[in-house]
């Protein structure tokens, strides 16, 4: 039985609960629930697939980060690919491209669905910096990485997105 400060990785690795690695999927574990209830909060259909598409990809991440390097190469554990990289890219251009140009930087307010993309967003660079310290001492997945940057970008565009769709005006910085 572990003991209270230990817990076991996927392949039965056992490391302190402290560990850089259970705090990046615990991060993103907790992206995942914010991203969940952001998805609770929309009618909207392109917003509530988007989500939920994250939501996907988060379990998938979680799933790439609990597991070590020997673990990852089991067809089981499911890693973080390519295409999802070139999705959010793809995505997110999308999006950007129906926003009006912003000249200022904006207040991080506005409907509560914006609300909560917002939160999503801050909560989606902790977890990117918790992935960057893992890195310093283990192996993570490249992809990763590069998605974690993609997704906050991506959050961002998608509150204006809500905003815009709610019919709430952005409110600039001086």
């Amino acid at each position: 039985m572990n003991k209270p400060v230990e817990t076991t990785l996927f392949g039965g690795k056992i490391v302190r609960k402290d560990d850089a690695r259970i705090e990046a999927y615990g991060s993103i574990d907790e992206l995942d629930s914010f991203l969940g209830l952001a998805y609770s909060k929309t009618e909207d259909e392109q917003i509530k697939e988007i989500l939920l598409a994250l939501q996907k990809d988060m379990y998938i991440i979680g799933s790439d980060l609990a597991s070590v390097e020997e673990q990852r190469k089991n067809p089981v554990v499911k890693t973080l690919a390519q295409e999802r990289l070139n999705w959010i890219s793809k995505t997110n251009d999308g999006i950007f491209s129906s926003l009006p140009r912003l000249h200022k930087f904006i207040v991080q307010n506005g409907c509560e669905l914006a609300s909560l993309l917002h939160v999503c967003r801050t909560v989606s660079r902790r977890a990117e910096r918790t992935i960057i310290e893992l890195s310093k001492n283990e192996e993570v997945n490249p992809v990763i990485m590069d998605y974690m940057n993609k997704l906050s970008k991506l959050l961002f565009n998608l509150a204006r997105l809500a905003n815009q769709k709610a019919g709430v005006e952005e409110i600039e910085l001086d």
